[in-house]
């Protein structure tokens, strides 16, 4: 079976993008697979009790390995600032807390970003 995050949770952008968010996956376990089932997992909750599930558009794994989880013309929820979500492209480097980047995972990120700013800074 293919890796995938809930569909469900993708939504058509509407707005231009202006922010990359960086994160780190945080998980136990650093692996792409520990991400997925903390994304799958239960939904996370808006102070008004509105239900919503976290993504991310691409992940940066430790042997410098991206994935790319949902096109960026869909976002996801991936950052605790709700107005800039829509306006975000989210790449979550794939660690467990306290644990630093890679050399090579710090290479192929910032060849993301790079990528990314070239196609989006207009």
């Amino acid at each position: 079976m293919a890796l995938e995050l809930r569909k469900e949770a993708k939504k058509d952008r509407i707005e231009l993008i202006y922010y990359i968010v960086i994160h780190q996956t945080a998980t136990t376990v650093a692996t792409v697979e520990a991400m997925l089932a903390a994304f799958n997992g239960k939904p996370k909750y808006t102070t008004d009790g509105a239900p919503y599930y976290t993504g991310t558009n691409y992940s940066v794994d430790r042997d410098g390995r991206i994935d790319e989880w949902a096109d960026p013309h869909k976002y996801w929820t991936n950052n605790s600032n709700g107005p800039f979500t829509n306006q975000s492209i989210g790449i979550d480097f794939v660690l467990t807390p306290g644990q630093i980047p890679t050399e090579i995972q710090y290479r192929a990120g910032a060849a993301l970003i790079e990528t990314l700013q070239g196609l989006y800074d207009k």
